[in-house]
């Protein structure tokens, strides 16, 4: 039997051997998880300010949890990949609770309070995404075929979910104490590791570790063999450049939405509001994903994405009524969390277990990187284009993504039109 075989029999095996009941631990863990991290990440820059009263200090802050974090997706991919995840999740949690102690301690001393801050606050980011990330990989072990695409589902809800309470539970913790938020993560770092505790036997499939990289940089060499797995699969090409552009678009969006609503006299709890319904379409989105997936069909589920959203910015370029406004932007967190999992199931059924970790690092990665830079953008965008050419220019945008996506990842290929109908069996319930 080859290497290659021996790793798809024990994947296989490890995965028909596990109980759903694991599998809903996992999901638990990762949402309080991910409640925890959100509060710190929302308190960060208020403490800043607290301690400074400078805005660019809090910019800094806030900068401290999304840059490191970014350039950490690789290595973390690659770890992934040679650990068992078991171990990478439970070491990952412990890191972060020193991160956490770490700020609270730095608390106690304020001369050094500005510089410990920022960096406990890149830790505390870092470790909560290789926690995610190492979930992510997991989750596919701990189910069995029939419930691969539910459990992506319903982590997709809890996500969603997660973001929507630790937001303003960060907030309202800060103005308690702003030490509050970061107890509260310590709370739920301490939880997640003892839920952890149970998912030991899972340890890591036989085989997995296999070398494929160059012996003097295993790293790089196994990063650009997963590039180049990436690069062959043309679903993945097309969500890669789908979510690109999107992500890029949709944070300049964001910039647009508060400069249009801020110029029409909207209060600041209005607008956050308005904003927090992408949180609600995609928590409506991952909970109807799968049955909508199942009813499109993967392999045309980005174009209709495109078509979707194509539509939606067309009313956010033609309207300024917040409700109308509202409801466009619930829409476009629904369709993009129907994307999100059809894509992780897409992963979860093909990718191979030895380099998912590298794969689910380079896609986030791909994701995330242009909203950063959206964020940083959008309003030079705005102000060289101005708010209303700039609510014309995001429709024209997707537009010629439309045009270009059946160019950027073709499915013509027998092997990728099974993998399409494996996946589409996985949305289906069906081995």
């Amino acid at each position: 039997m080859t290497e290659a075989a021996v790793r798809n029999t024990s994947a296989e095996a490890t995965r028909t051997a596990l109980s759903p009941g694991r599998l809903r631990l996992l999901l638990a863990a990762m949402a309080i998880s991910r409640v925890g991290s959100v509060c710190t990440t929302t308190a960060g820059p208020l403490l800043a300010l607290h301690l400074t009263r400078s805005p660019l200090y809090a910019g800094l802050v806030a900068a401290s949890g999304v840059v490191p974090n970014l350039l950490a997706h690789l290595p973390v991919g690659v770890i992934i990949d040679r650990r068992d995840p078991w171990l990478v999740m439970r070491l990952s949690q412990m890191c972060r609770l020193a991160a956490i102690l770490l700020l609270l301690i730095g608390l106690l001393w304020p001369p050094g309070t500005t510089i410990i801050l920022p960096i406990a606050i890149a830790l505390e980011s870092v470790f909560a995404t290789t926690f995610r990330m190492a979930g992510t990989v997991t989750l596919p072990r701990l189910a069995t075929n029939g419930l691969v695409a539910r459990a992506i589902g319903k982590n997709e809800a809890r996500n969603h979910t997660a973001l929507l309470m630790g937001r303003p539970l960060g907030g309202m913790a800060d103005s308690i104490n702003h030490k509050m938020p970061y107890v509260l993560d310590i709370v739920a770092c301490v939880v997640t590791i003892v839920m952890l505790g149970p998912l030991r036997k899972l340890g890591p499939a036989k085989g997995r570790r296999v070398p494929e990289s160059p012996p003097r940089s295993p790293m790089t060499g196994q990063i650009k063999h997963s590039i180049a797995w990436l690069h062959e699969d043309g679903f993945l090409r097309q969500t890669l450049l789908l979510f690109s552009v999107t992500n890029f678009l949709f944070q300049t969006t964001i910039i647009l939405l508060i400069t249009m609503m801020k110029r029409d006299g909207l209060s600041s709890v209005s607008i956050g509001v308005l904003l927090a319904t992408t949180g609600l379409g995609g928590i409506a989105g991952s909970r109807f994903a799968v049955a909508m997936l199942r009813t499109i069909k993967l392999e045309r589920a980005p174009y209709a994405a495109v078509l979707a959203w194509l539509g939606l910015t067309t009313v956010i370029a033609l309207s300024d009524n917040p409700f109308i406004l509202a409801t466009v932007w619930t829409g476009v967190g629904f369709v993009g969390s129907i994307m999100n999992v059809g894509r992780d199931v897409y992963q979860a059924t093909n990718v191979p277990e030895y380099q998912r970790g590298r794969v689910v690092s380079l896609n986030a990665l791909a994701a995330q990187a242009p909203s950063a830079l959206g964020a940083l953008c959008g309003g030079l965008v705005i102000t060289w284009l101005g708010a209303k050419a700039t609510a014309i220019a995001v429709p024209i945008t997707v537009l010629l993504l439309l045009i270009v996506l059946p160019f950027g990842g073709r499915i013509h290929h027998d092997e990728e039109q099974e993998r399409i109908r494996k996946a589409n069996n996985a949305l289906s319930g069906e081995p």
